[in-house]
């Protein structure tokens, strides 16, 4: 699998300023990220993605006894189509650039810059099957999609990665998405799960905002 040649983390001192001496890797719970308290540029629903596309352009059609004889509703004002998403994932967000616009985004303070993202990858899935046996993990960029537009074909799995690109497209995403197993159960929206993969000081550099 190839990776891109840098990440970027951005966050505040007081969450991430261990990062590098512990390689702490804290992942939220995707439902959490709806609640309040969170920023504009955080908050979303993360377990749901919903199209809605023009009427002008997008029938809908009823009926019991097959698509041959549906009919179309008439005089629809507006569409909404929701996708689920029903796996109870973990995430974890960086970004593929710079952008001080980024401390904004998450109200941080510091960036810290991984610049052997393979290496980062091989200390990660070593941790992975070390500290959480069964689980799973899936990393990609993000897909910004037009929902003026169904996404027709989307899959579980892409629907991780697909984000709105009114809102979000400017924070340039890659995603890492923490897999737990079947019998995981969800007690609380605010749950995160930690792991560690050392020291990662000799492949990442920091940088405070303003700096």
């Amino acid at each position: 699998m190839s990776y891109p040649s840098n990440l970027w983390h951005f966050g505040q001192s007081c969450h991430i300023g261990d990062f590098r001496s512990t390689g702490h890797l804290s992942f939220g719970l995707a439902a959490g990220f709806a609640r309040e308290g969170l920023t504009a540029g955080q908050r979303d629903d993360e377990m749901s993605r919903t199209a809605s596309p023009s009427v002008k352009t997008t029938s809908v059609l009823v009926g019991d006894a097959g698509i041959d004889s549906a009919q179309p509703i008439a005089n629809l004002r507006s569409i909404k189509m929701s996708f689920g998403i029903r796996i109870p994932y973990f995430m974890k967000c960086f970004s593929l650039g710079y952008s001080e616009k980024m401390y904004e985004e998450v109200d941080g303070d510091l960036c810290v810059e991984i610049f052997d993202v393979t290496a980062f990858f091989q200390r990660f899935e070593k941790a992975l099957n070390a500290q959480l046996p069964g689980w799973g993990a899936l990393s990609a960029p993000a897909q910004y999609w037009d929902f003026s537009h169904v996404p027709f074909g989307a899959k579980q799995g892409d629907l991780f990665f697909l984000k709105d690109s009114s809102k979000y497209s400017s924070q340039k995403e890659y995603r890492i998405v923490l897999l737990p197993p079947e019998q995981f159960v969800v007690s609380d929206p605010k749950v995160r799960q930690s792991i560690y993969l050392g020291s990662i000081e000799d492949i990442s550099s920091e940088k405070k905002k303003g700096a």
